[in-house]
């Protein structure tokens, strides 16, 4: 049996969220422990600075009315899918096909291309993806997934893979302009029909100075056992972005690396725990010296599925527990948001009306946190917590695909409401916040 890598051991998968109200749910009892005095049973190693819950959440406001983008790709058979928003307020984006299928119904394996998108440009491609050069898929055409801009510079993923079992990758750069593109570094070479396994919380580059790092499974041997934890490594990895140079092995057992105030924070198993876990701190500089920032206490079968930083805050989503007999109880048993202050080292938490979703549902914008549900039937809103009040705001909802990105730099933000009946694509808006502090 194949056996994907997660947190709890990294090994392992998170399930699908339920469909749930944008109500707090009632809470299923259970010996295995008792209801936190502050609201919610997934617990960390200080006390609580706040505890919100996301049915007390008020309209956002903006300073000015929304605008729907128009993301139009240059040709009828292809579409643009928003990333992200950097910091120049430019959206990360990538074009595909929209035939996602053959005539025999087997996912087509096509290119993309990435680039940048404003409203006074449009579309402006950066870099069409590659192929793959060796190993069992060799030849086939690569997708872009998880993009960085970095000044004048991307920064961004390929994989070939169309399936969820296996997942090689190549780490890429390009000037926005076009020029200077190349590899960075690549998944490891194995022996046919060995493959490299998708690592937890996904291989999105994370850029610190000169330095690109991201998470990735590292075989022990050239024909690893898919289900053989012993055979697999789940590391965060790192290369220089100026230059070409080996790629270094910066954490073992540790996944959702990010940045905070020019260090790197990631998540690690707790030592000698089996369901615990620990966010890090790591200078870049500074002889790469090491802390542990906060702590995740057990409850149930809950996993940290998402992890974003700034030079203000690092904020990371806990699954609803799986307790008991009950299975996962999302309908009954909300996930959580919780968010550290990096100046004060306080941490708060915000409870979910159901699961929260996997990685790339967080993000974060100049005063705040933000979060949707991503794909599946659970919460559709869209929400902003701000740091500043400590009050939660709704967006928006859409179900099926809640989705709503921002950058450290501003408050402008993007995201998901309604679909085009022509096309059926998902509408995207953009508007600054207005952010009383």
């Amino acid at each position: 049996m194949l056996v994907l890598p997660s947190l709890a051991g990294l090994i392992g998968c998170t399930g699908d969220p339920q469909t749930a109200k944008a109500t707090r749910p009632s809470r299923v009892e259970s010996s295995s422990a008792d209801p936190s005095p502050t609201g919610g049973r997934i617990e960390v190693d200080r006390e609580l600075s706040f505890v919100l819950d996301v049915a007390e959440a008020t309209p956002v406001q903006f300073k000015a009315p929304a605008a729907r983008l128009r993301l139009k790709a240059d040709s009828a058979d292809r579409m643009l899918a928003p990333g992200g928003i950097s910091a120049e307020k430019d959206l990360l984006v990538e074009e595909s096909s929209l035939r996602s299928l053959d005539g025999a119904g087997d996912t087509l394996n096509t290119f993309s291309r990435v680039g940048l998108w404003n409203q006074t440009k449009g579309f402006v491609p950066a870099a069409k993806t590659g192929r793959e050069a060796g190993g069992v898929l060799k030849g086939a055409e690569r997708q872009a997934t998880g993009m960085e801009r970095v000044g004048d510079r991307l920064v961004w993923m390929e994989t070939p893979s169309t399936d969820l079992m296996f997942q090689e990758w190549s780490l890429r750069t390009a000037k926005t302009d076009g020029s200077g593109v190349r590899e960075l570094a690549h998944s490891q070479p194995l022996k046919p029909p060995a493959r490299p396994l998708p690592v937890f919380g996904g291989t999105d580059p994370v850029v610190i100075g000169d330095w690109v790092y991201w998470a990735a499974t590292v075989a022990t041997t050239l024909t690893p056992d898919p289900a053989a934890e012993k055979d697999w490594e789940f590391n965060i990895l790192r290369t220089k972005l100026s230059g070409r140079s080996k790629v270094d092995t910066v954490a073992k057992n540790s996944v959702l690396p990010a940045a905070a105030g020019g260090d790197l924070v990631y998540v690690t198993r707790t030592p000698g725990a089996s369901k615990g876990y620990e966010i890090r701190r790591r200078a870049v500089s500074d002889g790469g010296t090491e802390k542990t920032i906060v702590r995740g206490i057990p409850y149930g079968e809950t996993e940290i599925v998402d992890l974003v930083a700034s030079d203000s805050y690092v904020a990371w989503g806990v699954s609803a527990p799986k307790v008991g007999e009950h299975g996962w109880s999302s309908k009954s048993e909300p996930g959580q948001i919780f968010v550290l202050d990096l100046a004060t080292q306080e941490v708060g938490t915000a409870i979910t009306a159901d699961e929260v979703g996997g990685q790339r549902n967080l993000s974060l914008t100049r005063t705040g946190v933000l979060w949707g549900n991503g794909s599946g039937n659970g919460d559709p809103t869209e929400y902003y917590l701000n740091m500043s009040t400590r009050k939660l705001h709704s967006i928006a909802e859409h179900r099926g695909y809640s989705a709503v990105k921002g950058d450290p730099a501003h408050d402008t933000i993007v995201w998901v409401k309604g679909t085009n009946q022509q096309t059926q694509r998902v509408l995207w808006h953009m508007a600054e916040l207005s952010t009383p502090e």
